[in-house]
C-alpha cells in the first residue's frame, strides 16, 4: 500500500508518497532526497483518517535512483508523541490482518 507523506524540510514542504512505513520510521520516495542528518517534519495520511499523523524525523538513509531502485529517504521518527505512535499502531495492525 502507498501512503500519502508530506514533509518539510528547511527548504519546501514536498507531497510524496511512502511504501515502507514502522513504528520507527519510514521511507519516502522522492526525486530530491534531502541530506543525511537533515530534519524535517513528517504528515502522514493514513487510509480512513480524516486528519494526517505528523511527527518529527530526521534523515537517517538516503538512496539515490541507482540500479532500477526508487529514490528517496529513510525518515527516523522523533519526539513522536503518544496519539502519533497509537495511530501507526493501529494503521500497522490492519496491515497484519489483510
Amino acid at each position: 500500500m502507498t501512503l500519502g507523506v508530506r514533509f518539510r524540510s528547511a527548504r519546501d514542504f514536498v507531497l510524496e508518497h511512502a511504501t515502507n512505513i514502522s513504528r520507527g520510521g519510514i521511507f519516502i520516495q522522492t526525486d530530491d532526497p534531502p541530506p543525511l542528518d537533515t530534519a524535517v517534519q513528517v504528515e502522514i495520511q493514513l487510509p480512513d483518517e480524516v486528519a494526517p499523523v505528523t511527527t518529527n524525523g530526521v534523515v537517517v538513509h538516503r538512496q539515490l535512483a541507482v540500479g532500477g531502485k526508487q529514490p528517496g529517504v529513510g525518515v527516523q521518527f522523533v519526539d513522536s508523541g503518544d496519539d502519533f505512535r497509537d495511530r501507526i499502531d493501529r494503521y500497522m495492525g490492519t496491515l497484519v490482518k489483510d
